[in-house]
């Protein structure tokens, strides 16, 4: 999508060529935003020790953000978590966002921040967390579409975006329907530009001027004393019964975390002595985006992934006294793609030049005969560990060597038994997270995924390889934290459920190494050091399957060999279903357990 053009408008501020206008008045800009919105809704006073959702339809600088967040972390009053929902069709760029909230020193630790997970210009959800439980939701696209896909209850409106006269498309009547929907009883509005046909289309959803303050200051017309209510929509605290959460690969790691940090108390169930003893318990693997020809679904769910992944990743590392991460490139070698389609790709479709780039065939290192792409965002994962870091939080439990053969529904209870119809737990939710669905209970029959054996070997090498992080038809990643040990592979059987480890696998990635790096091969002299072998679930259109079969009862599954991409997103949305939480529809239809591709066909 197009970055907003920003140049500065002499002494006025910062100005955006597409629309003529500024994006705030240099000299009180900060001052007016607070009037205009946050004292508009009547904030902070209305948070009251509440979790508080804020929508805007405009993120422009990000002023009404920050100023915002300032204002939380001054006067939160004991509140939980703010979080901040807004949409932009032209997001600025680093650099100019940098340049625009430059002359607010008292935002700059706040801006440092949002500067650090500011994501490139791919159109869709972006969700970034931040210290004081900040969360913004950034919906880069036409604020009417973005708008209408979220599931989100706001509790005060920032109406904030170039005036109609310059911008007319957005303030059409899609976004006031978007509006209503999101809004409930006790939710308040503040708009920057007043007319006549704001007003029209404000009441006709149910929003009148608030009486006895200023213009452009609205509220829902069945409430007569906002000042008096406490709005609260995020409706998070945690119940007396836990979570439980079977299965401790990436996927159940994640999900446990998230909801550990939501206030949840969860209780993890593995069936074997130790997490990460499946697919996701390999020393490394690649995080990086998908790239393809034609745009689609799965590209765009997938590589919306891939950017939360980043934040995520980059997160965890910081609080990890172990190498996780590795943010060193990927070289992606041509494999079934030529020279022509790698070139006709990128020019085809010039967003994916966020995520990659052409390195002509002279200057590639790994393979002179060939172009490859490098992705340079993209790393190298530690996933054993990261699952082991993920369970470290005083609200996650874990229950080892507990394997969950049956279950019974008890009015709002779902009670598990082992395979001797022995009591493990009983809770009011309870997500199944497994590699594959081979000898899950019965309620889980009807699910169509089919098992994937995989095995992944461990190398040494004295000879240090042209790029830490090279793959094609196969892939050869440093371990984190080694200067001398790679993972290679990996094999993949459909349909075999064996998981010990095959010394023919392992010479079968030995050889798919020679093909992938001719030149460097003789050189490396690989030594075998050991292999990982599992089993990951996968569905015939490539995406997980998440979210509820029953009430109370969720699956999560079917991430395939991309769980460190998929499977934090995937945690993130339904964390934001079982804690209430705001999410995007699209998403959540996207990996939902009912979708045609997830089920089995019935005669």
């Amino acid at each position: 999508m197009q970055h907003g053009d920003l140049h500065w408008k002499n002494s006025q501020g910062p100005s955006s060529s597409q629309f003529g206008e500024v994006y705030y008045h240099s000299k009180n800009g900060l001052k007016d935003h607070r009037a205009m919105f946050l004292q508009g809704n009547q904030l902070p006073k209305r948070w009251h020790g509440q979790n508080f959702v804020i929508g805007e339809t405009g993120f422009g600088a990000g002023l009404n953000f920050l100023s915002s967040w300032l204002e939380w972390k001054r006067n939160r009053q004991n509140s939980e978590r703010l979080h901040y929902i807004s949409a932009e069709q032209f997001p600025l760029s680093r650099a100019d966002l940098q340049a625009a909230l430059a002359p607010w020193s008292e935002l700059a630790p706040f801006t440092k921040q949002l500067l650090k997970q500011w994501p490139r210009a791919w159109a869709g959800f972006h969700r970034m967390h931040f210290e004081d439980g900040i969360t913004l939701d950034l919906l880069l696209g036409d604020a009417s579409e973005m708008w209408q896909n979220m599931n989100a209850s706001v509790d005060a409106w920032y109406l904030d975006g170039f005036s109609p006269n310059k911008n007319p498309q957005i303030w059409q009547g899609e976004l006031f329907q978007a509006i209503a929907n999101c809004s409930h009883q006790q939710t308040t509005l503040a708009s920057s530009h007043f007319t006549s046909s704001i007003c029209h289309q404000l009441a006709e959803i149910g929003f009148a001027a608030k009486q006895g303050t200023a213009a452009g200051q609205f509220c829902k017309t069945t409430n007569s004393d906002i000042a008096e209510v406490a709005a609260n929509s995020l409706t998070e605290q945690p119940v007396e019964q836990p979570i439980i959460v079977v299965g401790a690969g990436l996927a159940g790691c994640h999900l446990a975390r998230r909801l550990a940090e939501h206030g949840q108390r969860v209780i993890l169930l593995e069936q074997n002595s130790q997490v990460a003893l499946g697919a996701s318990g390999n020393p490394a693997g690649l995080l990086k985006p998908l790239l393809h020809l034609q745009p689609s679904k799965r590209e765009i769910f997938h590589n919306i992934g891939y950017f939360y992944s980043l934040r995520r990743i980059e997160q965890l590392s910081q609080t990890s006294d172990q190498p996780i991460w590795n943010p060193c490139g990927i070289v992606e070698q041509p494999g079934k793609h030529s020279d022509n389609r790698l070139a006709s790709m990128l020019q085809k479709r010039p967003a994916l030049n966020l995520v990659a780039q052409l390195i002509p065939a002279t200057a590639n290192q790994t393979n002179a005969q060939a172009s490859s792409l490098i992705i340079d965002q993209a790393g190298i994962c530690a996933p054993a560990k990261i699952c082991h870091l993920l369970i470290d939080h005083p609200s996650i439990e874990l229950k080892t060597g507990v394997n969950v053969a049956h279950l019974e529904q008890h009015n709002q209870f779902w009670k598990l038994f082992d395979q001797q119809r022995l009591l493990v737990g009983q809770a009011n939710n309870v997500i199944f997270c497994p590699g594959h669905l081979h000898q899950l209970p019965e309620q889980f029959d009807g699910l169509l995924t089919r098992p994937l054996q995989g095995q992944v070997s461990q190398i040494k090498s004295n000879k240090t390889i042209s790029h830490p992080a090279i793959c094609g038809k196969s892939y050869i990643a440093k371990i984190p934290g080694t200067s001398d040990q790679y993972c290679i592979g990996a094999t993949f059987n459909r349909g075999e459920l064996n998981t010990e480890v095959d010394s023919q696998q392992d010479q079968q990635n030995i050889a798919a190494l020679q093909q992938l790096l001719p030149e460097e091969y003789d050189q490396l002299k690989p030594e075998l050091i050991s292999a990982t072998s599992g089993i990951r679930a996968t569905v015939p259109d490539y995406t997980p399957i998440a979210g509820a079969l029953k009430p109370g009862l969720w699956i999560n599954t079917g991430h395939g060999a991309r769980g460190l991409v998929t499977a934090p997103l995937v945690a993130e949305i339904l964390t934001s279903q079982l804690c209430n939480l705001p999410y995007p529809n699209d998403l959540s239809s996207f990996i939902d357990p009912s979708r045609k591709a997830a089920r089995v066909k019935r005669d």
